[in-house]
């Protein structure tokens, strides 16, 4: 199975784009549990993007998203992706600026570019959840561990090797959206609805001084490349004991403005409002 995600990763962008829409368009189709989580969240989403956007597209975009990952791990940065990758002067300054570092990537558009950008330009250290297939995790380490990017487990001794990348003035990347396993989040907002937010990044932030930046990418048609912008965010305020969780309610807040940039182009069907097994259950549920 390796060997076939690698083979389907050689083939040209344009072709798995293509092959990525046809296969988003027939999974939204076919998978009812994808095609309503997809459209649940969305309408959760709506009232707060300023715009409607079509399941269709989001879908397709989707697909889109799956098979370009593998395009990504399997090219070489300098030589293949760099050339498809548009970022603007100021960007590229707050990418480039020395100092401990805090990247935020959600699943929006092409992330896993990002990632490969960052990683080319200074040592990079980015947390990842360990697939449940050995295979997969042979791939996915190979295509990201490249340059100056380096993988760590979503465990403890990952949060120590974060925490000393950032205490040696280094930056380190995470998936905000991404939902924390009990006992390591905080139920806070997210497009009006109480979201089990990681609050390792506040943490993190707030012990080392580290900058807090957003680093967001969008798929051009055709295959034509990647715009990426990156953007540096306010301080965070020190958690309270009246407001314990509102430097992880800020992130959150930061984390929905970037995908009302480009929504079209987000995971929608990730399951962003479950409930880890063990974790309390949401305000509304109480």
């Amino acid at each position: 199975m390796a060997t076939l995600l690698r083979l389907i990763g050689s083939l040209p962008l344009l072709v798995l784009h293509a092959l990525g829409s046809m296969l988003g368009r027939l999974a939204y189709a076919l998978h009812a549990p994808t095609r309503e989580r997809q459209d649940r969240n969305l309408a959760q989403a709506t009232p707060f993007l300023g715009q409607k956007v079509p399941s269709a597209q989001i879908a397709r975009e989707t697909g889109k998203q799956m098979l370009e990952m593998l395009w990504i791990w399997r090219n070489h940065f300098p030589t293949k992706i760099a050339p498809k990758v548009h970022m603007d002067a100021l960007s590229r300054e707050i990418v480039e600026k020395p100092g401990a570092t805090i990247f935020l990537t959600p699943h929006l558009g092409p992330f896993e570019v990002t990632g490969q950008m960052i990683g080319a330009i200074r040592p990079f250290t980015v947390m990842y959840r360990k697939p449940r297939k050995p295979w997969l995790d042979t791939v996915m380490l190979a295509g990201r561990n490249k340059g100056g990017t380096m993988c760590v487990p979503a465990d403890t001794s990952g949060v120590r090797a974060m925490f000393k990348a950032l205490k040696r003035g280094e930056a380190i990347g995470i998936l905000p959206d991404q939902t924390p396993a009990a006992g390591e989040g905080a139920w806070v907002p997210l497009f009006g609805k109480p979201a089990y937010t990681m609050t390792l990044i506040a943490s993190l932030a707030l012990k080392t001084d580290a900058r807090l930046v957003m680093c967001i990418g969008k798929r051009l048609p055709k295959a034509r490349g990647f715009v990426v912008r990156a953007y540096e965010l306010p301080a965070l305020p020190a958690a309270t004991a009246d407001d314990p969780n509102g430097p992880t309610a800020m992130l959150n807040a930061h984390v929905q403005m970037a995908i009302a940039h480009t929504p079209a182009q987000y995971m929608w069907s990730y399951n962003r409002y479950k409930q880890p097994g063990g974790a309390p259950p949401p305000p509304d549920a109480m």
